[in-house]
């Protein structure tokens, strides 16, 4: 039984951690996706 809580509380832990990751993964991506955006769109003014 107290092994069980213990599995919960670590897969728990673990979880946030994964999201914890997921979440600076995404904004990273995003905030990339923005800059190459804005490089574009400053390439194709000047053509």
């Amino acid at each position: 039984m107290v092994q069980n809580k213990e599995t919960i509380q670590v897969n728990h832990i673990h979880s946030s951690i994964l999201l914890n990751k997921m979440y600076h993964h995404t904004w990273y991506l995003e905030s990339a996706i923005l800059n190459f955006h804005s490089f574009w769109l400053r390439s194709a003014h000047k053509i």
